[in-house]
């Protein structure tokens, strides 16, 4: 019973981390795509208007 019990703990602290680690992985997949917009945005504006 309590190997049970201590399994199933093991199981919710492994989700609650789960899902603080995609929370933390979207956020850093967002600042990613934020980052890629900005440099595609700032290479095609150079591409168009080449100093």
């Amino acid at each position: 019973m309590a190997v049970g019990y201590f399994i199933h703990l093991n199981g919710f602290h492994s989700f609650l981390n789960f899902r603080f680690l995609n929370k933390v992985e979207i956020n850093k997949l967002k600042n990613l795509n934020g980052l890629s917009n900005l440099l595609r945005s700032s290479s095609t504006s150079f591409v168009h208007n080449p100093k």
